[in-house]
């Protein structure tokens, strides 16, 4: 690990966020498969027709950059680290991070063949799709909390605890369908979805 939290070691800002950094946020971000860039094909070599609840070939679900950034030491604003507001900042960050989740692509040609069935995990960017959680209770359960001397162990185990709970999370898919349909049976393709 990058100068982090070990035992024996000042505790610093630095690192602190490096061992977050470590054993969250970027276990996270390497498993992103979907997002703006690395956006799933159209399997079907027909026109999109329409999606539920928005295409993902088209990026218009909002897909996230695949990038988390780095959360920086300007995250932690008191002079003197505390406990709790460590704590609370990443705990923020990796409840955003909940919305990074599987989602499962259906693509239909003539909008009724199933063509292709996926499922990767994706850098959604809406809120919506941010999950509940009780990542808060984490940092009781670790002793990272106001009333408590933070010792590297509970640190580190809080930000496992952190990852472990996002892992969970993350396999709450959600479920997209696009339908494509050649463009000289647009007519005939919306007409028989019209009457399922």
């Amino acid at each position: 690990m990058a100068d982090g939290a070990d035992a024996g070691k000042v505790v610093t800002k630095t690192r602190m966020l490096n061992s977050f950094v470590a054993n969250v946020e970027s276990t996270i971000e390497s498993v992103i498969v979907w997002d703006n860039i690395n956006k799933p094909n159209n399997t079907t070599g027909q026109t999109l027709q329409t999606s539920v609840p928005a295409s993902m070939t088209t990026g218009a679900i909002g897909l996230g950059t695949g990038d988390l950034g780095r959360v920086g030491t300007a995250s932690v604003t008191d002079s003197i680290i505390t406990a709790a507001q460590l704590a609370t900042v990443l705990v923020n960050y990796t409840s955003i991070w909940t919305k990074i989740r599987k989602v499962r692509l259906r693509q239909y040609s003539n909008n009724s063949t199933l063509d292709s069935d996926e499922t990767q995990i994706t850098h959604l960017s809406a809120n919506a799709y941010e999950q509940t959680n009780t990542l808060s209770s984490l940092a009781a359960n670790d002793d990272v909390e106001s009333d408590e001397i933070v010792n590297a162990d509970n640190f580190n185990d809080f930000t496992t605890a952190l990852y472990n709970q996002w892992n969970t999370l993350k396999d709450n898919v959600v479920e997209v369908q696009e339908y494509y349909c050649h463009s000289s049976c647009h007519s005939s393709c919306h007409s028989s979805r019209n009457r399922r």
